[in-house]
């Protein structure tokens, strides 16, 4: 099927939950310039169907309403973006029971997609209890793409150029940020296997900017350096399901017991950065994780090296805010002296931590147990 339209109009029309109609409900959402194709074939020798949908639209538009007057509570969303694309791909197995998800996966089920959007704009305000509170918030794009199968669970969200601002009646002033950049990407096993799998979560959060009126409420003589934040975690390793995930009644039962549906053999810390105020915090490192004998923990051994840039400078400046007493900051330095050590440049500190299967556990060859 090929399909287009100048102008798609969606309206929401009656809503009822357990037989009542929920009343001061709107929403709606307008889809400019839209062309769209969709296919289902069958794949060679019947095993299964394959489907594929491929969208794109814009400008698109959308709003969200409700009102309670009873509760004196109302919610307004609305945005706009320059484009929409979406893009589908599902290989569906010929007598699959989605209810088992499990079996499903295991017989051949798979689906991928990616959904975008171009620069926009949205806006809400929410009121409760008399007390309203309103934002808005402008990108330059988004992305929000996943990939599912027996082989795991893919998951990427990422967004650029976001600028966003909050008022409300209880704070004194707006609350105003801007992102550069905003990335955030899981990949994990969802099937139990005997054979240890890849695991990956990357957060990566560029160019964090805070408005000068919200740095103004705990730093308002600009004592700190009002530099760009920037946070980057990116771990990966190896591990095994023991339990498949989505079985709900072994899920549940985990759950009451508190045990883990799975077992991590090798954890890495490939890129640890925390740049805030002046100072800036990187480290590096990987865990080897054996096998539990009963309750006892797992034996580990690896090491991890950290790496403090300005730690001492943004210490002063908070005990001079006044957000640190005088007598905690001391403390913090005997701590940094007795487990780490002064590097080459200034204001520089290091440490190695070091884990061993006995147990053990030393900072820069200090024994902690």
């Amino acid at each position: 099927y090929d399909y287009t339209a100048d102008d798609l109009w969606l309206d929401l029309g009656e809503v009822t939950v357990d037989g009542e109609r929920v009343e001061g409900l709107e929403a709606g959402m307008r889809l400019a310039g839209l062309a769209g194709s969709s296919r289902a074939e069958a794949e060679a020798g019947g095993a299964a169907r394959l489907f594929t949908q491929d969208v794109t639209a814009g400008p698109v538009s959308y709003s969200v309403t409700f009102e309670e007057p009873a509760e004196a509570a109302a919610f307004d969303y609305a945005g706009e973006a320059q484009s929409l694309g979406y893009a589908a791909r599902m290989r569906f197995p010929t007598g699959t029971d989605t209810s088992d998800m499990a079996a499903a996966l295991a017989a051949g089920l798979s689906m991928e997609g990616t959904f975008r959007l171009g620069a926009g704009e949205s806006r809400f305000s929410a009121t409760e209890e008399g007390e309203t509170m309103r934002g808005s918030s402008r990108s330059a794009g988004s992305t929000l793409g996943g990939r599912f199968s027996a082989q795991g669970l893919d998951y990427e969200l990422g967004v650029t150029g976001l600028a966003t601002e909050v008022q409300a009646e209880t704070l004194p002033l707006p609350m105003a940020y801007e992102i550069a950049g905003l990335t955030g990407r899981l990949s994990m096993p969802v099937a139990r296997t005997e054979a240890t799998q890849d695991f990956s979560l990357v957060l990566d959060l560029d160019d964090l900017r805070l408005s000068d009126a919200l740095w103004s409420l705990f730093d308002p003589n600009a004592t700190l350096p009002r530099d760009p934040a920037d946070l980057v975690l990116d771990l990966s390793g190896r591990g095994r399901l023991t339990t498949d995930i989505f079985d709900q009644e072994k899920m549940a039962a985990l759950a009451e017991t508190g045990e883990a549906p799975g077992e991590i053999e090798r954890l890495e810390l490939n890129r640890l950065l925390l740049s805030l105020a002046g100072a800036r915090l990187t480290g590096e490192g990987a865990v080897d994780i054996g096998e539990a004998d009963g309750m006892e923990m797992p034996p580990a051994e690896g090491t991890v090296d950290l790496r403090l840039e300005g730690g001492n400078a943004l210490l002063d400046r908070l005990v001079a805010l006044g957000l640190v007493p005088e007598d905690q900051a001391t403390m913090v330095r005997m701590m940094a002296g007795m487990f780490a050590q002064a590097a080459e440049g200034e204001d520089t500190l290091t440490s190695r931590v070091e884990v061993k299967k006995d147990g053990s556990l030393t900072v820069n060859g200090q024994k902690l147990r």
